[in-house]
């Protein structure tokens, strides 16, 4: 039976049939709500944060305490 069945790619225009326009967008949503979450997390964090320093790059240096 599996002898019989022949995979063959599916053309551009097979795939938009298939799955539409917004096939193409689903990875960029997700990746749009992956960072959304992660800049979400930090800002609590600092948020909630007594204190900390800061580094970042060229040398700019932050220090707070509540």
């Amino acid at each position: 039976m599996l002898d019989e069945i022949q995979y063959m790619p599916l053309s551009e225009s097979e795939q938009k049939e298939l799955y539409g326009k917004g096939a193409e967008a689903g990875l960029g949503m997700v990746t749009v709500f992956g960072v959304i979450a992660i800049l979400t997390i930090v800002v609590y964090k600092l948020y909630t944060a007594t204190n900390g320093d800061i580094t970042l790059p060229g040398g700019f240096k932050f220090k707070f305490t509540t």
